[in-house]
Order: structure tokens, then sequence, then C-alpha cells
């Protein structure tokens, strides 16, 4: 590969092909090709976590235990503000073309969630661990293979892209660098285990926030006549999220910082990396739609 910057749609393909490669069962493990791409992958790993920690003031993270719920609160509310008018969009104007644009750039930052759960659980302590298996469980349908989370979503992705196959507005749906990052920063941080806690940071803000990004969703949805069997996934997580992320917040991330209080700097870091690429991903998804209303507006 020529060109080693990190933020091109080159480099987060590579980058994206190796975390699959490195989460493949052994079914379809290929040791040739993930030895063949490794030292490349390291090269674009230590220059996207370099150019990210370039952005973050680290003065400005929390130190202790005690600041980092005040300081978590206001990331929060930092990431709902940056998409609240893309998502107030997609609940009151959004057209089912620029839903369907948007569910199925969804489809490319999903990111192997299930298996990033499970990696995240490695390691923890016993409650910690339980309020993640619940999560996981819940990803796994419960035991039940057709109400697994990656399934059913694949189901009602299929429904718009089939919406859009009818429509120019096809085309509009891309690869892209921004989407392909922000499925995976969970990947990278999961499968280097140097941050783990990063990881948990990150996944703890990414829960939190997702409630309001699919109840969104769900109101275009509805507006729009979706058939419900195609929102049945996407309303479900509305609940489910808001329990995940309290669960993350309090039965891991919090027991873990009083434990560790010398972890709250890295733990913040994951926070601040997902409000980043999320963020990034947002205002890609925004200049998406700005174009394809421009190009309908001059036919």
């Amino acid at each position: 590969m020529s060109d080693l910057n990190h933020a091109t749609l080159e480099a987060q393909a590579l980058l994206n092909a190796q975390y699959l490669r490195e989460m493949a069962g052994p079914q379809s493990y290929d040791a040739a090709a993930l030895q063949m791409h490794q030292s490349t992958t390291a090269a674009l790993e230590a220059a996207w976590m370099h150019d990210e920690m370039k952005t973050i003031d680290l003065a400005d993270l929390p130190k202790t235990p005690a600041d980092f719920q005040p300081w978590y609160r206001a990331r929060f509310r930092d990431q709902v503000a940056a998409a609240e008018s893309f998502f107030d969009h997609l609940a009151h104007a959004a057209s089912l073309e620029e839903l369907s644009i948007y569910i199925c750039y969804e489809e490319q930052v999903d990111g192997r969630f299930d298996d990033v759960i499970a990696l995240a659980q490695l390691g923890l302590q016993p409650q910690a661990k339980v309020a993640l298996a619940f999560n996981y469980w819940e990803e796994m349908g419960e035991g039940r293979v057709d109400q697994m989370h990656t399934l059913l979503f694949g189901e009602s992705a299929t429904y718009f892209r089939t919406v859009l196959e009818r429509t120019s507005c096809r085309r509009w749906v891309q690869p892209t660098a921004e989407a392909l990052a922000n499925g995976n920063l969970l990947m990278f941080l999961a499968l280097r285990r140097q941050y783990g806690a990063r990881l948990l940071g990150a996944l703890t803000l990414l829960e939190h926030t997702a409630p309001r990004r699919f109840s969104k969703a769900v109101q275009g949805m509805r507006r729009l006549k979706v058939p419900e069997s195609f929102i049945y996934y996407h309303e479900m997580h509305v609940k489910v999220d808001a329990k995940h992320g309290d669960d993350l917040l309090n039965a891991v991330v919090l027991p873990l910082l009083h434990e560790r209080p010398d972890l709250v700097p890295e733990v913040s870091i994951g926070v601040q990396l997902r409000l980043q690429v999320a963020n990034r991903y947002y205002a890609m998804l925004e200049s998406v739609f700005e174009h394809a209303r421009n190009e309908a507006i001059t036919a």
C-alpha cells in the first residue's frame, strides 16, 4: 500500500479487512493473509492513534473517579448535540430514500459488535463481566438465533437496500473512510489489549447515545409507513441500549475507576475517541444528504 494515510478509504478498508480476519472463526481463518498485512496494519494503527491523540486536550481530561462522571455527562451532551439536526431531519422530514441511505451506511459501521462485546469481557472483575455478559446475551437474542441482533439488523437493512435499488439514490451509498472508521475503532480497541480501558469508555458512550439515534430513526420509519417487521430491530434498541449504557457506566466503568484511579485518563480517552470518530461520520452523512437533495432540486 503506497499511501499510509489512515484517513483514506483505502487505509480504512485495509484495516477493516484485517480486523475481520483477526476475528474470523476457525472455519475461515486465513493466517497467511493476516501475516501479509500485519506490518501495514500496525503502521496505520500507530498513525491513526497518534493523530487522534493530537486532537485531545489531555489537560482537560478528568483526573479522579469523582471528576469522571460530570465530565462524561458533558461528553454525552456533546455527542447528542453534534448529531441532533441530522437525526431530527430523519425523524420529521427525511424521505424514504434518505432514511434508506442512512440505514445502508449503518451496515458499513456494524463492526462485528457482538464479537466486540465478547472481547470486552476478557479479564474483567465478576460484576463487570456479568454486566457485559447480559449485554452479549441480548445481542445473541437471548439464545434464539432468529432474534440475534446482527441477523435482525441484516433483515431490516435488506428492506432499505431494496428501496434504494429502485431509485437513482442508490449511488449515494458508497464506502467511505468515515463510515468504516466508525466501525473499525471498536474492533481496533478490542483487538489491541493495551487499549482495553479505552474500549470500555468508547462502548459506554456509544451505548448511552444509541437510544436517541434509534428513537429518531423509528419516528421517521413510522412516519414513512415502513412495515413494522423492519422497524422491530430499531425500536428494540431504544430501550435495551439505554440499559446497556447505564450498566456499562455503573457496573463496569465506575467500579474499575474506583479500583484503579490511574485508569481515569485511559477510559476518558476512549470516550473522546468515540466522540471524534462518530462526529466525523455524522458530518459525512449530513454532507451526503445535502448533495443528494441539491441534485434532486436541480434535476
